[in-house]
């Protein structure tokens, strides 16, 4: 994302308010998530660029207000010994996946499939003629749904063959707009449900040429993930994804199984964090073992 609207200046970030052309990230919807977390944990601070000057809006008790998507931006981050351009190439090279979970990098995987569908669930409704108003949260989270069993291009397939359902019923039925994206959410669920009970075979869509791939999505799955266009046609799971590490699960033991484990699950345990885990989160759980292992001792 701080690639598709840094300048070429590589110090400027800016271009937020322009929905129609914005190839960076899939929905305006989906922008404005990303940029108020930005914005609101720090990593973004308005710039002094004199072009922001305008924009910054005083009432009657010297209160300022200002839109933050006009606004133009610098990154808000240092790391020690890393220069500014620098520090640009680092976050937004593979390096960053290296201390992340893949649970983690899966979420972002089905976030951005997720929004990928949305932007495609709403260009086929308006080709078809639909409203687009009644597209409401029950709709939204069975679209969300689909990427637990299906890949990106499948799910468009079922969008696709759902909206035409929807748009047919309508010509022939003579029913409102708003009774047609209705009955949508039946059409996804039943389209869904046939195809995994193996009354219906599975298809795929390529691409939509008026719908290419974001940037957001291109650089995750090309340079993070390393997966490029499977990203797409593989239905989202661990097991795909060869960067990162995995959390440590300690739900399946009780306290109890832990004590009679002993020493072979404290050893275990003990070298699993200290490799997989960076300092921050280390240290707690490694007291949490010794606690378990009888009392704690320094490690």
């Amino acid at each position: 994302m701080i690639l598709g609207y840094m300048e070429e200046n590589l110090k400027y970030i800016s271009g937020f308010y322009d929905d129609i052309n914005d190839t960076v990230i899939p929905t305006s919807r989906y922008k404005r998530l990303i940029i108020n977390t930005l914005i609101g944990n720090n990593y973004l601070r308005p710039s002094l660029h004199t072009s922001n000057t305008g924009k910054i809006l005083y009432d009657d008790k010297k209160n300022i207000s200002y839109s933050p998507f006009d606004m133009i931006y610098e990154l808000n981050i240092s790391i020690d010994g890393y220069k500014e351009k620098d520090l640009i190439e680092l976050i937004t090279s593979d390096e960053c996946v290296e201390d992340c979970y893949k649970e983690d990098l899966l979420d972002i995987w089905k976030e951005i499939g997720y929004y990928e569908l949305i932007e495609y669930l709403y260009y086929q409704c308006e080709d078809f003629n639909l409203y687009t108003n009644n597209i409401g949260d029950k709709i939204q989270d069975m679209v969300k749904s689909l990427l637990d069993y299906f890949s990106i291009s499948e799910s468009m397939s079922i969008i696709y063959s759902a909206v035409k359902s929807v748009a047919a019923r309508r010509q022939k039925d003579g029913i409102s707009n708003n009774h047609a994206i209705n009955t949508l959410y039946s059409y996804l669920y039943n389209s869904s449900n046939k195809i995994l009970i193996g009354e219906w075979s599975r298809s795929a869509f390529s691409r939509n040429y008026d719908l290419p791939q974001s940037i957001i999505s291109k650089h995750f799955f090309d340079v993070w993930l390393k997966i490029g266009s499977n990203g797409f046609t593989l239905i989202p799971s661990i097991e795909y994804i060869d960067v990162g590490f995995d959390k440590v699960d300690l739900d399946d033991y009780e306290e109890d199984s832990l004590l009679s484990k002993g020493q072979e699950f404290t050893d275990y345990a003990k070298s699993y964090i200290k490799t997989n885990y960076n300092n921050e989160d280390k240290d707690g759980l490694l007291r949490l073992v010794n606690v378990i292992e009888g009392g704690y001792t320094k490690i």
